[in-house]
């Protein structure tokens, strides 16, 4: 916790250099300052989670608020009319939760509604997933673009169309394999694990596609790769085995994702462990290229999922073009967050050993700390303080508090001395 101290100071500048506020009193707020002292509070009251106090707030609405809004709010029977009021609310949860799993049961066993579960038999192996809604894309002869066709009891405007890009990626390279002049696509994919891929066009009205990290032969690392629509090319003819798209040439038959993928800015981004967001541009496979190569992704190498956006440029900077266009991706899987903050409290503590004349690690204006390291070139490292450091320091505020009481009573005993004389004076007097 000691260590973590310089890289907490380190965390709050970075957020203040990317995301630097311009107006009001800029990144000086209370909420910044108050995270410098989080290494503190955590050595003086424990792990903030013993302290948290959002559970007791969030059960106190529908314990006390709701039930007492419902009761007749008269003292004499304000308890139990509060009480009946909350047992009459679970049971009327409870027996909303069952009706509502029971038409989720009814749901999926309905022949309609039920999304096309399949299984894919690889050696020894088994590769079980789960398709989304299925809509049909035909061609008529001469053109480029595609007609959708939608089964019917399915939400998917008739009308809707993937990109012009996707659209005739798919006329060039997988249509000529189909029977029947038409690829059977889907707007998801869910995986053995659970984990669920969206392709959409027009979810609620806008596409909605997903990212995920992609395991490609030859490439020491999984790429990120965006997901434009998921194609069924399983059914291929026995005299068309295999196609070729963008220099893949071993495509066989199979369920494929359609995407593009993203090259590494800093190739070695994934061996550097306190990096969790890695810097990406899209892949293009020729240089006349305009837009991102697209690629036939086997959903069997897709990985995991991945959360990523686009890079904004630093302020003031113009805007890149689409060749040199940044994006960020979270690279690293939850289970590995907390071996990278390790590795970003061991950087910043080796900078602070090694820099002798860099000073401004610490905010000292900020903190009242005690010398409790001393480097082996002399250098006296400040930490937090420790709890017997904190007690001492209380006892002296104690100590310092009692003595200006009693200071501030005696001025007030010897000036209430010195009037006597007067008032006794002007007793007399009158």
């Amino acid at each position: 916790m000691r260590r973590s101290h310089a890289a907490v100071q380190w965390l709050v500048r970075f957020v203040a250099e990317v995301a630097p506020r311009t107006s009001g009193m800029g990144n000086n707020t209370i909420k910044t300052h108050l995270v410098l002292h989080l290494c503190e509070d955590i050595l003086d009251h424990g792990v903030p989670e013993n302290v948290n106090s959002s559970y007791a707030e969030s059960a106190h609405i529908p314990l006390a608020k709701i039930t007492a809004r419902n009761s007749q709010k008269r003292a004499v029977s304000f308890t139990k009319q509060a009480a009946h009021q909350y047992i009459e609310n679970l049971a009327v949860s409870l027996a909303w939760a069952d009706v509502k799993s029971d038409e989720r049961q009814r749901h999926t066993n309905s022949k309609e509604d039920e999304p096309e579960t399949q299984e894919a038999v690889d050696g020894n192996s088994s590769h079980q997933f789960n398709l989304g809604r299925e809509f049909r894309l035909a061609w008529k002869t001469g053109d480029e673009c595609h007609w959708t066709h939608v089964r019917r009891g399915q939400n998917l405007e008739p009308a809707v169309k993937l990109s012009p890009l996707v659209s005739k990626f798919l006329g060039h390279y997988c249509l000529p394999g189909t029977p029947q002049q038409s690829l059977r696509c889907f707007t998801s994919y869910t995986d053995g694990r659970g984990n669920t891929y969206r392709a959409h066009p027009c979810y609620d009205g806008k596409p909605w596609n997903d990212c995920a990290m992609t395991d490609w032969e030859g490439v020491a690392h999984d790429v990120p790769a965006f997901i434009h629509t998921f194609v069924d090319l399983r059914q291929l003819p026995t005299a068309i085995r295999k196609i070729e798209a963008n220099g893949q040439s071993r495509v066989q038959p199979g369920l494929y994702a359609v995407a593009h993928t993203f090259d590494p800015v800093n190739p070695t981004d994934f061996d550097t462990p306190n990096v969790l967001i890695g810097r990406y541009k899209p892949h293009f496979y020729s240089s006349n290229h305009r837009r991102p190569t697209l690629f036939l992704v086997d959903v069997k190498a897709i990985s995991s999922p991945l959360l990523g956006t686009v890079d904004i440029p630093p302020f003031g900077e113009k805007k890149a073009t689409r060749w040199d266009q940044h994006y960020l991706f979270l690279i690293r899987r939850k289970a590995e967050w907390s071996l990278a903050w390790d590795a970003i409290i061991e950087r910043e503590h080796s900078d602070l050993e090694n820099n002798v004349e860099d000073d401004t690690w610490f905010e000292q204006e900020y903190e009242k700390e005690t010398a409790d390291h001393v480097l082996p070139g002399g250098r006296v490292v400040f930490s937090v303080k420790t709890p017997e450091d904190n007690a001492k320091e209380v006892a002296a505020k104690k100590a310092e508090k009692l003595a200006a009481k009693k200071k501030k009573e005696g001025e007030a005993a010897a000036k209430k001395r010195r009037r006597a004389p007067e008032r006794e004076t002007i007793l007399e007097q009158e």
